[in-house]
């Protein structure tokens, strides 16, 4: 897939950090935009120590990154979304734009076995009148 013309433009624009930290990760961009962000590191002719600074600080945030994503749920949290007392939709918005990935997904999870539990419950309750 061709990158649209400006992109290197941008690319020229964007600091040593930002195209480090394209690179780490990987998954949010095409192939093509990862190779014409090595290109553009590459022209840039940075010194080897500033190369191993700028790569600590972007693994240094990819892992902080990757600890916030795999953070739960307190059990605190759990019960009142079972019990129906949060509102489920603006917490796991919440939690997936703020990167905790595993807090959302859980969120989505015990709304869902709120619901089973609750509709048992109520046909349960139907059914012995």
């Amino acid at each position: 897939m061709p990158l649209p013309p400006d992109f290197q433009k941008q690319l020229g624009e964007r600091t040593d950090a930002d195209l480090y930290d394209m690179l780490a990760h990987r998954d949010d961009y095409l192939p093509e935009a990862l190779d014409a962000a090595r290109e553009e590191i590459g022209r840039r002719n940075l010194s080897p120590d500033k190369v191993v600074q700028l790569q600590a600080a972007v693994e240094a945030q990819k892992s902080q990154e990757d600890k916030k994503a795999e953070l739960g749920l307190p059990w605190y949290v759990k019960a009142l979304i079972f019990i129906g007392l949060f509102p489920i939709i603006w917490f796991a918005i919440y939690y997936e734009y703020r990167g905790y990935k595993k807090k959302a997904r859980q969120c989505w999870a015990w709304a869902g076995y709120s619901f089973i539990f609750w509709f048992v419950v109520g046909i349960l309750g139907a059914l012995s009148r």
